[in-house]
């Protein structure tokens, strides 16, 4: 589904993911926004695997629940989303991660939470630390050289090109451009696209080419 990188600290969280979006044939059919920011909540959602799972969990969030922050909200996540990922059939073979990053208040701290289909979405609270998916090994040191915005652009770049090379069946689907939204512990927040790629109209006329599209 998708090319994901957090960086998580105590004091903010920098979250960074691509916006292409693939068929079942893994061929692009459109562009979209992979994280979804929720204000009310100090909080930022965001998934890979099942990209409709992220958004039905989104919709349910804002439908159906009423907390203050991400930390009450991880107490009522596991059977809900559970519900859902049932409800659209997820398919066993593909693994999904729901994340949630956002403020906690009391401990005056960023803090963020994993859920994953294997885990029967499971809260798992993440450390600090660096997270890259697919797997990609020396990150950290790319991060150190060249700082977390030209980091990141060339840790997803070359994830891209990884997963290209790859059989098509094995592809997750990585393009378009990359989106960066970044939290700090007072809640503010910003977002920009800090990379397209160079295929990205390419890649758009496929997508217009691509019959198994609805249009409106």
């Amino acid at each position: 589904m998708t090319a994901l990188i957090y960086r998580l600290k105590n004091d903010i969280v920098w979250l960074a993911m691509d916006s292409l979006s693939v068929d079942e044939d893994n061929r692009p059919i459109k562009y979209v926004s992979k994280f979804f920011l929720l204000p009310h909540l100090q909080c930022i959602i965001c998934g890979t695997g099942n990209l409709n799972l992220v958004v039905k969990w989104f919709e349910f969030i804002q439908n159906s629940l009423v907390f203050k922050n991400v930390v009450d909200l991880n107490t009522h996540v596991q059977v809900q989303l559970k519900k859902i990922s049932d409800e659209l059939n997820n398919p066993i073979n593909q693994s999904s991660t729901i994340y949630h990053f956002g403020v906690d208040k009391k401990n005056n701290k960023i803090v963020g939470f994993a859920y994953r289909s294997k885990n029967s979405y499971k809260s798992e609270k993440l450390i600090q630390s660096l997270g890259i998916k697919p797997r990609f090994e020396g990150g950290a040191q790319i991060i150190v050289q060249k700082g977390i915005i030209s980091g990141i652009v060339d840790i997803i770049t070359r994830l891209k090109e990884m997963d290209e090379n790859l059989e098509l069946e094995q592809q997750v689907g990585i393009g378009g451009e990359i989106h960066l939204v970044v939290l700090d512990k007072s809640g503010k927040y910003s977002v920009e696209t800090i990379h397209q790629f160079s295929d990205h109209e390419q890649k758009f006329s496929e997508m217009l080419e691509n019959k198994n599209v609805n249009r409106f």
